[in-house]
C-alpha cells in the first residue's frame, strides 16, 4: 500500500528516507484533524437552500469538514457533496445497447467543477471551501487567486494547477478530465456559448 501511495504522490521519502505522508495525500486522505495541523484554516462547507426556508433558516441541510462524524478529507467530501447534489439531476431515458446510460453531459460538468474547486483551492488561504446549492442553481467558492489571466482561461489550451498531485488522485478514480465543455452550461448563460475549450 505504501509503494502504491508513494507512486500516486500521496507519500513521500524524508531526509531519513522514510515514507511520509505529502500536503496532497494528507489532503486526500487524512483526518479533518491531522489536516489542519498542516493547514490551520482547512474548513469545507456544503449548504442546501430551499425555497421554502424561512428567513429564519440559513441553510435546510450542511456538510461541513469539521463535524467529527467523518474523515473530514476532499476526497470524502467530494462523493459526499457529488451525490447529494446528483440525486437531483434528471437522467432522460437512453439505451446504449441493452446498457442504461445514466451519465449526462450535466453530470459531467458537476464531476468537474467539484474537483476543479477541490484541486485548486488554496488550502493554506483564510477562506474555506463552500459550495451552496439552491433548487435552481449552485454556488462554488474555493479560496485562493485565480493563477492564470482569466482571458487566457476563457479562450482554452493554458493551465496552471496549483497541485499535481491531486489532480493525478482524482484522476485515478475517474474524476477530473481537466478539460470541459461549456456547451452544458450554455442555457444558464448564453454569452459562453462555444467560448469554453479544453483547459
Amino acid at each position: 500500500m505504501e509503494n502504491f501511495l508513494h507512486r500516486i504522490g500521496a507519500m513521500a521519502r524524508d531526509t531519513d528516507g522514510k515514507l511520509r505522508p505529502t500536503a496532497a495525500g494528507l489532503l486526500m486522505f487524512g483526518h479533518e484533524y491531522e489536516i489542519v495541523r498542516e493547514f490551520p484554516h482547512y474548513f469545507l462547507d456544503y449548504q442546501e437552500h430551499d425555497r421554502s426556508a424561512t428567513e429564519d433558516e440559513r441553510w435546510t441541510d450542511r456538510i461541513v469538514s469539521s463535524s467529527g462524524d467523518w474523515s473530514g478529507n476532499i476526497c470524502d467530501f467530494y462523493f459526499r457533496v457529488y451525490n447529494r447534489i446528483a440525486q437531483d439531476i434528471k437522467v432522460p431515458f437512453k439505451l446504449n445497447g441493452a446498457d442504461r446510460i445514466d451519465d449526462t453531459p450535466l453530470h459531467k460538468a458537476l464531476r468537474e467543477a467539484l474537483a476543479n474547486a477541490l484541486i485548486h483551492a488554496d488550502y493554506y488561504d483564510r477562506r474555506g471551501l463552500v459550495i451552496q446549492k439552491w433548487p435552481d442553481k449552485i454556488r462554488i467558492a474555493n479560496p485562493g487567486a485565480f493563477r492564470i489571466n482569466v482571458q487566457e482561461a476563457l479562450v482554452g489550451g493554458v493551465s496552471d494547477p496549483r497541485n499535481e498531485s491531486l489532480i493525478k488522485m482524482f484522476n485515478l478514480i475517474n474524476v477530473g478530465e481537466r478539460a470541459v465543455d461549456c456547451q452544458v452550461f450554455a442555457p444558464f448563460d448564453k454569452s459562453r456559448r462555444g467560448r469554453c475549450q479544453r483547459l
